[in-house]
């Protein structure tokens, strides 16, 4: 019997991912401030975000996302999130076949 594989849940988008394609972010019991943790290996609640552009910016911009997160995440850690949402895209971006040319 093969294994399931994990699943998280986007807290922006709110779409399943498989817990490999998301970013964690942890909220430890004490501090208050909501950092990155992508090993999971922190203690306290976890919030998953997937890697995609619009999450991140959306995190940030939203007036839902930003009266829950925005006073607990810094800047750091949001510059963090779209420097890896930008690598992310740029992967995908390179990986992706050549587009046919026109005859």
């Amino acid at each position: 019997m093969a294994s399931a594989i994990p699943q998280r849940k986007c807290v922006v988008c709110r779409q399943m991912y498989p817990r490999s394609q998301l970013v964690r972010l942890a909220a430890p019991i004490r501090g208050g401030r909501i950092i990155p943790n992508p090993q999971g290996k922190t203690g306290g609640k976890g919030y998953y975000i997937c890697r995609n552009m619009n999450c991140v910016s959306k995190l940030r911009t939203d007036r839902k996302m930003r009266k829950v997160f925005a006073p607990r995440i810094d800047d750091e850690t949001y510059d963090w999130l779209t420097q890896l949402a930008q690598e992310t895209a740029a992967t995908v971006a390179s990986s992706a076949p050549p587009m046919p040319a026109n005859q």
